[in-house]
């Protein structure tokens, strides 16, 4: 959340572009992995079906696509044209 906040603060933006967006990498990073740690032991218990459809599994599955849909959206053109 501070990195998406601050990618809103222009003078922050420009001096700490690379940082914060490496920042948003390794949250999507490490959210997608634990994700797939929780699903895959999920599958082995037999347990998929009421993991996925479990609040804990909605919000691991909800964490994974926040910084996607902004790359989606042209987010990263943005940043990189307010960087030069």
């Amino acid at each position: 959340m501070a990195a998406m906040t601050a990618f809103t603060i222009s003078d922050l933006q420009k001096s700490a572009s690379f940082w914060l967006s490496a920042c948003l990498w390794c949250c999507l990073a490490y959210f997608a992995v634990e994700a797939y740690v929780r699903a895959q032991a999920a599958f082995q218990a037999d347990r998929a079906r009421n993991y996925l459809l479990s609040a804990s599994g909605f919000v691991d599955l909800i964490a994974i696509f926040p910084v996607p849909i902004a790359l989606a959206c042209g987010a990263m053109e943005r940043w990189e044209m307010t960087s030069e």
